[in-house]
């Protein structure tokens, strides 16, 4: 039988579309027997297995080798030598699939493995789901095997953050996911590794938390070096604190063993002061559903309108009930387009105008907003110690909510702030003053002066006061002597008697406006303070008050102007030999959490891992995914651009549900969910029969020229405020809240049958709610 005497049987007929027939043909000779032939080489094969053919292609296909050598060392972009590695190739596609949440069959594709193959490199093997999963959890065994071996060697304490999540997608498992925060004690370097996400079944008592969290840490053999935890105060963590703190023993009978999530209090104040504002909130939710969403004939004129005058429109953005950052962005958006988009709207709909005294309110409360989207951002951080922010955001968040307590307008705003803040911060914890202590710039006398202006800024009497006295601070000093008398005790070679010092508690009654006003007068303080009191101490003195009445801002080579400035890993690092003992407890300390956002994140990433089309995979896959992405990110330290920055927006979720069961808040009204509702509304032109065709773009434009010479909107004049009335008591007194009904004139002019009515009204579009226990209801 001559080899050459075949029929080449088209692929559609042989009806074999695996990847390895790309570079085979199938030929049938005359005595009927069929086989395999190279298109590279030519050489037919008896065996038409696809294993043999692909070994051939990939290995031994010698006109391919000679055509390029697949061994032959080639340099990269960077001028390396680079040899091509199927092994290397597998391992990294794994981990390209854990680090960006894709499913495990993303690269088991005909098409991908095509596009590899003929364009980028010939050998390449596609990995099957099975394999890379058994690749993945083997991996994430390896590392926790590593992690375990670091903890092993660690000299200093470890930090722990907890929390706990329900699968969604109606899934009956859930979760609780547990992060350990250390330093590595001679790079100075904070680290974060998820180090469980277990699944978490019924019932969730105090108890079972308890019994995963001791298994997880006797895996670790950690048991010995928990130094904090940060959990939150629902009842069922409080009881597994109390038996892990029995079990545990931690130092200073566990002063320091557990932190509430600051940012969780934060999200808590800021939720009770948007309830305030729900009326005025809404009239601008309604904006944006009227001019962006639900007309596109609307929209497109507010785009002219703004084009007629120089302005390129911005979009609506929308805010969710429960994502008091969302609403901070529609604020925003909104003030940045407020010259332009209300007198279009107000022209577009003059029966129910938002007149100036809401948009005063919305631009007085967007600015309070500003300060505590920041601290909680800066609470939120992965690489730098948080824990030392905690006081400095205290008292930025406490002065603010005094500046706007004394403006009649916002005093109904801040007050259940004000309250929320007082009920969890009735004492401030003791792990958070030791942090700031140890930074150098704020010191002891920084901790005194910040406890008197937060007192004064929450309308504490210091004099009185149980918790904000003077005893607070002799208490706290006390217990801190007692902690570096632990840490000396440890340091071999140390000695010398510590001894407390004399330390006047400083009032202040100074207010700013802004952040950087705020920190250079609490700065000035305690460096004249510093000073004072290094005047009257001998210069015979131990480490503990050598440090603590050195002042340390005047003896920086470079300016400091905010506390937060100051890089402390890297400071204590480089003080080592100057204080020992101190820098010890810095190791453990610095290592404390201000929040718990490092575990929620993980919480925001399973929802993507854990989505509907993979509802499917296994506790044990879904705890490999989670712990083994944040290791890989940690290896690479890139766990807070990956998802902290990308989820914190989304963690208030997590945070109201919690309240929610916990009866602290209430459930999201129905008129939150309606008004989040109508982001999705389809947008039509039949949605505007009773407003007119088109605008008056000349009125409109001489409108806006009116607006913008205004004196009350001069801030050099106004500021925020302005000479109006208080719109809080006008919808007080007028918003029917029982359903009797009302008169909703005022505020600027006539709105009847558009604002916040009672019996009802006439009115051109009759949208907003008529009583509060029928918000959304035409």
């Amino acid at each position: 039988m001559a080899e050459q005497n075949y029929r080449v049987i088209p692929q559609a007929e042989h009806k074999r579309k695996l990847d390895v027939w790309e570079n085979f043909q199938m030929c049938q000779f005359p005595d009927g027997t069929k086989k395999a032939r190279c298109n590279r080489c030519a050489e037919f094969f008896k065996s038409e297995s696809n294993s043999t053919l692909r070994r051939h292609y990939t290995e031994s296909c010698k006109a391919l080798r000679a055509a390029e050598d697949p061994n032959q060392p080639i340099l990269d972009n960077s001028g390396q030598i680079w040899t091509y590695n199927n092994d290397l190739a597998r391992e990294m596609t794994m981990k390209c699939v854990i680090q960006m949440a894709l499913p495990f069959s993303h690269f088991d594709n005909t098409h991908i493995t095509t596009l590899i193959r003929k364009y980028f490199q010939p050998r390449y093997e596609p990995v099957s789901r099975q394999t890379l999963r058994r690749d993945a959890i083997k991996c994430w065994l390896d590392a926790k095997e590593k992690t375990k071996e670091n903890f092993s060697q660690l000299p200093n304490n470890i930090s722990l953050t907890a929390d706990i999540w329900s699968a969604p997608n109606g899934l009956p498992h859930s979760y609780i996911c547990i992060t350990a925060h250390w330093i590595m004690p001679l790079s100075w370097k904070l680290c974060k590794r998820v180090i469980a996400f277990e699944n978490f079944g019924s019932p969730h008592t105090g108890e079972r938390q308890y019994q995963i969290i001791m298994k997880v840490l006797r895996f670790y053999c950690i048991q010995a070096s928990i130094f904090t935890i940060s959990f939150d105060n629902a009842t069922n963590n409080t009881a597994c604190i109390d038996k892990l703190r029995l079990r545990l023993s931690p130092i200073l009978s566990g002063k320091l063993f557990h932190t509430r999530c600051v940012a969780h209090i934060i999200n808590l104040a800021v939720q009770d002061g948007l309830k305030i504002l729900d009326s005025i909130l809404y009239k601008f939710r309604l904006l944006l559903r009227r001019v962006f969403v639900k007309s596109k004939k609307i929209h497109n004129q507010f785009i002219d309108f703004c084009n007629s005058v120089g302005f390129k429109s911005l979009s609506g953005a929308y805010d969710m009930p429960v994502r008091w950052n969302s609403t901070w962005k529609m604020l925003d958006n909104l003030i940045r387009q407020r010259q332009y988009i209300q007198p279009f709207y107000n022209q577009k709909f003059p029966g129910n105008n938002i007149t100036d005294y809401e948009w005063m309110m919305i631009e007085g409360f967007h600015d309070l907003l500003t300060d505590f989207k920041t601290a909680t951002k800066l609470l939120s951080g992965v690489y730098y110690p948080t824990s030392p922010l905690v006081l400095n955001q205290l008292y930025i968040l406490s002065s603010k909510i005094y500046y706007y307590q004394s403006d009649e307008n916002f005093r109904h705003v801040v007050r259940p702030m004000k309250v929320k803040f007082l009920k969890y911060f009735d004492e401030i914890p003791f792990a958070f003053l030791c942090a700031a202590v140890l930074n150098p710039y704020l010191n002891m006398t920084g901790v005194e002066v910040l406890i008197a202006r937060i007192c004064f800024a929450l309308g504490l009497d210091t004099t009185t006061s149980t918790t904000y006295s003077n005893n607070l601070v002799q208490q706290f000093k006390t217990d801190f002597l007692q902690l570096f008398d632990i840490y000396r005790q440890k340091h071999v070679g140390t000695l010398g008697q510590q001894t407390n010092t004399s330390q006047t508690f400083p009032s202040s009654s100074r207010r700013g406006t802004s952040r950087a006003d705020l920190m250079s007068s609490l700065m000035q303080s305690v460096a004249t303070e510093s000073t004072k009191r290094a005047r009257f101490e001998g210069d015979n003195l131990s480490e503990f008050n050598q440090y603590t009445n050195t002042n340390f801002i005047s003896a920086s080579s470079t300016p400091v102007n905010d506390f937060e400035d100051i890089d402390l890993l890297e400071w204590w690092k480089n003080k080592q030999t100057s204080f020992p003992i101190l820098s010890s407890i810095a190791l453990d300390v610095l290592t404390i959490q201000a929040s718990t956002v490092a575990s929620e994140s993980a919480f925001s990433l399973s929802g993507r891992v854990i989505s509907e089309r993979r509802s499917r995979l296994s506790p044990q896959s879904v705890e490999c995914c989670i712990c083994l992405k944040d290791f890989l990110d940690g290896e690479d330290r890139i766990q807070h651009e990956q998802d902290l920055t990308r989820d914190l927006d989304g963690i208030e979720d997590n945070l109201y549900e919690n309240e929610v069961d916990e009866g602290i808040t209430p459930p999201v009204t129905e008129y939150g969910s309606s008004s989040d509702a109508t982001t999705t509304s389809a947008r039509t032109d039949d949605d505007d029969e009773d407003e007119p065709d088109n605008l008056n773009d000349d009125t409109a434009v001489d409108r806006l020229r009116q607006y913008n010479t205004l004196d009350a909107y001069n801030p050099d004049t106004y500021g925020y405020y302005g000479t109006y009335h208080n719109p809080l008591w006008y919808y007080q007194n007028n918003y029917d809240y029982t359903g009797a009904g009302g008169s909703s004139s005022g505020a600027g002019g006539s709105s009847s049958g558009a604002g916040p009515s009672g019996a009802g009204g006439s009115g051109s579009d009759n949208e907003l709610p008529k009583t509060k226990k029928n918000n959304h209801k035409k």
